[in-house]
Parts: structure tokens; C-alpha cells; sequence
């Protein structure tokens, strides 16, 4: 079968199932709810010696919708990945324009395949990761931000940093 077009089907599975979870839960914001795109700026391997999965330009991309997120990215083994994840404990704050939170996300990735100790059949891997950033609202609606997470590993975790682009519903 063609590569190109077996990667289209799983992604487009991926998303169908993406798009079926978001309908049955709903999650609840104070902050009301927010549209983000997310796109990585750099990746760090802590211990970049010992770890052959040490690819740095991972181009994460991701949308956010509330608690929920969605992306797609090459991996640290040079492949290329979905993720499907949930800020499963938040911490949303804010005061005047500036908006601040942390807190613990939960997700699975394809494209690992049994490389990583959480992989679940070769299929997908699981993860959590702590995350904290800031954003600054220009108006009621528009904000500009950025994230750090830590996503722990194997081999001592990977750190990321990224920049967003926000809307407010």
C-alpha cells in the first residue's frame, strides 16, 4: 500500500476520532472558552549524550479548544506523530489583560511505535506532562502567548517551548 496514503487514512481517523470525543465531553471554563493555535519554538532533550531520539526541530503544531488539544509534529525518532490530549488538572488565572496558568496535561502520540516504555501495543504512547504560560489579551477576545512544557521520557524528558495565537468565544 502507499505510504502517503495509509499516513492520510490514519490521520483522517485520528481526527474523526478527535472530533467524536470533543462532542461528548463537555468541559467547563470560567475563563470562557478559548480557540488557541499552538506552534513550537524549541525543543530541548535534557540528556542529549545518552538519547538516540535527540531530533530538536520538532514543528509542533497544535490547536486547543478549552481543556482539549489536538496536533501534529515530527517526534524526537525523526517520524511523524499526532497527539490527542486533555489539561486533566488546570489552573487558569486572570488579572487585567495578562492571563496565566499551569497546570498537568494527559495525551496519547502515534508514531512511536514500542520505542518508549509507555507505548501501549506499539500503537500509541501515553503521556503527562506539566505545562505552564502566559498570555496577553489585547482586547476582550484576542490574546498572544507562550507555553513551556516538560514532557518526561526514557531518557530524563524533553522540554518545549512554543508561542500561540488566541481567540475568545
Amino acid at each position: 500500500m502507499n505510504k502517503k496514503f495509509d499516513r492520510r487514512q490514519r490521520f483522517g481517523k485520528f481526527i474523526s476520532l478527535f472530533f467524536i470525543i470533543i462532542c461528548s465531553f463537555q468541559t467547563i471554563s470560567a475563563e470562557g472558552d478559548i480557540f488557541q493555535i499552538w506552534v513550537s519554538a524549541k525543543t530541548y532533550h535534557v540528556d542529549r549524550e545518552n538519547d538516540e531520539a535527540n531530533f530538536e526541530q520538532n514543528q509542533i503544531t497544535s490547536i486547543f479548544y478549552d481543556r482539549w488539544f489536538f496536533g501534529s509534529f515530527i517526534n524526537s525518532y525523526s517520524r511523524r506523530s499526532e497527539i490527542l490530549g486533555y489539561h486533566y488538572w488546570y489552573y487558569p488565572h486572570q488579572q487585567d489583560k495578562l492571563f496565566y496558568h499551569y497546570g498537568v496535561s494527559l495525551a496519547i502520540a502515534t508514531g512511536y511505535g514500542r520505542e518508549l516504555a509507555t507505548n501501549i501495543d506499539g500503537v500509541v504512547t501515553v503521556g503527562i506532562s506539566p505545562f505552564a504560560g502566559v498570555k496577553y489579551f489585547f482586547d476582550d477576545k484576542w490574546a498572544l502567548g507562550a507555553d513551556v512544557l516538560y514532557i518526561p521520557t526514557d531518557n530524563g524528558g524533553v522540554f518545549v517551548s512554543g508561542v500561540n495565537l488566541n481567540y475568545r468565544f
